[in-house]
Parts: C-alpha cells; sequence; structure tokens
C-alpha cells in the first residue's frame, strides 16, 4: 500500500516530522538535572545528555527516571505522527526525526544525548518485534565482549542488516540506515578515546 502524496498531504507530513523532532528536543537528562540538581549535565562527567551521565548526578533515580522518560518521547513521537498522519508508512522517518531530535536539540544549542533510548522507544511504537531483534543481538554480543559501546555501535550495525531479513517495509529500512548511521556517528564522537582503548 502506498502513500499518494497531494499538496496538502505533504504540509501534514512535514508538520508530522517537525513535531517528532520537537518531541525529540525536549531532553530529560538535561531538564531534570537543571531542575533537581541545578547543573547542566553537558559540563559534568562525560558531558552527554543522556540516561547514564544524569544517573552520575542524581543516582539510580536520576537514570531510570530519564530512560523511562526517553522510552516514552520515542514512543509518543511515533504514535502522535501516526495518527496526525493517519497512516505508519512514515514512521521510518518520524523515529529519525525523534533520534535527531534528541542528538542534536535546537533550543540546547544542538548538543545532546546518544539517542539509544529514544531509538528502542520509537521501535516500540512500530513494532515490539524489532526492539526483541534490538535487544537479542545487543544482549548477545555484550556477553561475548564485555565492552558496551562496541557492542552498541556493533548492534546498530547488525540490527540495521538484520531488518532485511526480518521482512521490515522498505519505508523502514532506509529511514532506519540514517538513524543507526547517525547514531553510530554520535556513538564514535563522544567515545573516541574510550573506543581506541578497546
Amino acid at each position: 500500500m502506498y502513500y499518494c502524496l497531494s499538496h496538502s498531504s505533504l504540509l501534514v507530513i512535514i508538520l508530522s516530522v517537525l513535531i517528532s523532532y520537537s518531541v525529540g528536543c525536549l531532553n530529560s537528562a538535561f531538564y531534570l538535572t537543571k531542575i533537581l540538581a541545578k547543573k547542566d549535565i553537558r559540563e559534568e562527567y562525560s558531558h552527554n545528555a543522556g540516561a547514564t551521565n544524569t544517573g552520575r548526578i542524581l543516582g539510580k533515580f536520576g537514570f531510570i527516571a530519564v530512560l523511562f522518560i526517553d522510552i516514552f518521547r520515542g514512543y509518543v513521537g511515533i504514535i502522535a505522527g501516526e495518527i496526525i498522519l493517519s497512516t505508519d508508512q512514515f514512521s521510518g522517518l518520524l523515529l529519525f526525526s525523534i533520534v535527531l531530535g534528541h542528538i542534536y536539540p535546537i533550543q540546547l544549542k544542538f548538543k545532546g544525548g546518544k539517542g539509544i533510548s529514544c531509538l528502542i522507544g520509537g521501535l516500540l511504537a512500530i513494532s515490539w518485534h524489532l526492539v526483541l531483534l534490538f535487544m537479542l543481538i545487543f544482549s548477545v554480543i555484550f556477553i561475548i565482549t564485555r565492552k558496551k559501546i562496541s557492542s552498541v555501535i556493533t548492534t546498530l550495525i547488525l540490527f540495521t542488516i538484520g531488518l532485511y531479513f526480518f521482512n521490515t517495509s522498505t519505508m523502514i529500512i532506509v529511514p532506519s540506515i540514517f538513524t543507526t548511521a547517525l547514531i553510530i556517528y554520535t556513538y564514535y564522537r563522544m567515545n573516541k578515546e574510550a573506543l581506541q582503548k578497546h
């Protein structure tokens, strides 16, 4: 089934993409640490606005809160876009927009997190089978290597390849390639030194 584009439907798609990007921009790690600890998380420890770094500042509560909020943001961003569009044809594009917003939030001068939690939330909205596939690949690789960063990067690569064998729509696969490439680049950029030691 293909989505027929008209001028009005194109505007709706653009609107949905912008909404998804805006949802991605609402970085919970930044705002939670700013409110509760009066700190800019991007200037603390690893300088990453994500769950792990929040845990270093706010403890387990901060880690768990950011993890679930970010997964929820990814989920809501996809569902909201699908409701507006009245189709799931562009879920892959919406997922890319959410992750892009999380990594490069405009209101935070394009300095955000790494995007994994939002990715998982978005995949959960598209299909729980995709989340299961992602977690299965990561678990196997991490058990073998015991190296978190390289395990995440390897998982992203294998997951993208696995989408093809999972009978996933091209409308999901193509944007997912860009999404995983963006996250891999972000992980590499933020963890150059750690990866060189691996």
